[in-house]
């Protein structure tokens, strides 16, 4: 099975992932996966697959929810190859999204070759100004309910604990202060994914 090279960004929503995602694959070499985006894609084209998640979820069967999980990304990488030339010998995945949680991580290995992993910090008022930004400004409309962002955060937080330790014990991990300017993260990104290009 092909594994294909990827550079992981995990953060809570509003902590701009998908932005910083989105600047790498202006360098060219890079393609954007953004998992959110992904599923809801799915509820039209492939609904039965996220029925099936949504089953495990609510049976708490996280190990089968994150095998379909899995079966998410590959449905992406797939329509990358056929809509937007994505050659895995050519360019590198930027994933944003995943993974969640702790059981995600062994079949994610299966799929991925984690080149880096990027977690983005910011303190809960500066998701909760984005979050409210973005919505504002009509993309996710439900999001302006504040309860339901903080409800977000506090499971991302103690969800995603466990996958933070992972990949920090496997050297893989960068936390960003993603408190800081668009620009600033970005260049902190590119100095990190550059200092490692430069050893392989």
């Amino acid at each position: 099975m092909i594994k294909y090279e990827a550079v992981l960004l995990i953060g809570p929503t509003g902590s701009g992932k998908g932005t910083q995602a989105k600047k790498l694959e202006e360098l060219g070499n890079y393609v954007h996966i953004s998992m959110g985006d992904t599923k809801r894609e799915l509820y039209t084209q492939s609904p039965e697959l996220i029925r099936e998640y949504d089953f495990f979820r609510s049976k708490r069967d996280h190990l089968n929810a994150s095998l379909t999980f899995v079966k998410m990304l590959d449905h992406a990488i797939e329509q990358l190859k056929i809509h937007r030339g994505y050659d895995p010998n050519a360019h590198r995945l930027v994933i944003d999204g995943i993974p969640r949680y702790e059981a995600q991580i062994s079949p994610i290995d299966e799929r991925l070759e984690i080149y880096r992993v990027f977690h983005f910090d910011a303190p809960n008022q500066i998701s909760y100004e984005r979050v409210a930004t973005r919505s504002q400004n009509g993309q996710r409309p439900k999001d302006l309910n504040v309860e339901v962002t903080r409800a977000k955060l506090a499971r991302f937080k103690k969800s995603t604990l466990p996958v933070i330790r992972e990949y920090e014990s496997r050297n893989l991990l960068t936390t960003l202060d993603a408190s800081k300017p668009i620009d600033d993260v970005h260049a902190a990104i590119l100095r990190i994914l550059t200092q490692q290009d430069r050893t392989k």
